[in-house]
């Protein structure tokens, strides 16, 4: 009896042993499980954080490519009135080209009325 009496203490001590080994297992178990929660919590507020970083890069991405169809728009206006101003330009170019032209043509003229006046002796009064 007092054997058994003494295996059931031993037993009973064995337990107590392994339950306080399990308690310090369940201790470390919740302390890692604290830390993972703060973790999580920390990359959920960084994930949040890039979100909300990502949406204002995309807004400032967009605002930037409506400014750029702004300046699309204007610079292909821009460039229509050029056109317009080098065809304008390029027609003067082309009169003052045929005014110098029949102006060279006058004086040509000129010179040959004068040129028969002279040989016919008179002026030019004479001709009216």
């Amino acid at each position: 009896l007092e054997k058994e009496i003494e295996q059931k203490v031993n037993d009973e001590q064995t337990l107590k042993t392994d339950l306080l080994e399990k308690e310090g297992e369940l201790t470390t178990l919740k302390v890692n499980l604290e830390k993972a929660n703060k973790e999580i919590l920390q990359y959920k507020a960084w994930s949040e954080k890039a979100e909300t970083e990502i949406k204002e890069i995309k807004s400032e991405r967009d605002g930037i490519e409506i400014e750029n169809e702004k300046l699309l728009v204007q610079l292909d206006g821009k460039y229509k009135v050029l056109r317009n101003m080098e065809e304008m330009i390029q027609t003067a170019e082309d009169k003052a080209f045929n005014y110098k032209k029949a102006k060279d043509l006058a004086e040509a003229r000129v010179l040959e009325l004068t040129a028969l006046k002279n040989s016919a002796g008179g002026s030019f009064a004479d001709l009216d």
